[in-house]
């Protein structure tokens, strides 16, 4: 499947230049110029899609999930696995605020207050770091 076609159809159904829509990514932090997006709709360069940011940037220009674009891409989207994903992800979520919660009850309690803070902040990182 060629998405060019697509992708000047969604630009243009928004209402879109090709420079109203490069300043768009721009301001999503897409380093791209109208030149960049008539070579994306000619076929001359490859859409960016190697990297998540480009990704999310293009999707949130076009006013799509990035499921969206990278099907219209020609990309198969394993729906089963990306549930899974956003399961995991969500599951993770939920451990690290009820092991937040446990270490401020903890803190409210500590006499050593202090201490408990230098505490607390190490284990935002942990839980940053799932």
């Amino acid at each position: 499947m060629n998405p060019l076609p697509l992708l000047k159809k969604r630009r243009i159904d928004l209402g879109l230049t090709q420079e109203d829509f490069a300043d768009r990514l721009l301001e999503l932090g897409l380093d791209v110029t109208r030149a960049s997006v008539s070579h994306w709709e000619r076929g001359r360069h490859p859409l960016p899609l190697n990297d998540t940011a480009s990704r999310n940037a293009l999707a949130k220009a076009l006013d799509m999930p990035v499921k969206d674009l990278l099907e219209m891409c020609g990309y198969e989207i394993q729906t089963d696995l990306l549930d899974e994903i956003n399961a995991r992800a969500q599951r993770l979520s939920e451990i690290g605020q009820l092991h937040l919660l446990m270490v401020m009850d903890w803190i409210l309690a500590s006499e050593e207050k202090e201490n408990a803070l230098i505490v607390l902040a190490k284990e935002a990182n942990k839980t940053r770091d799932l």
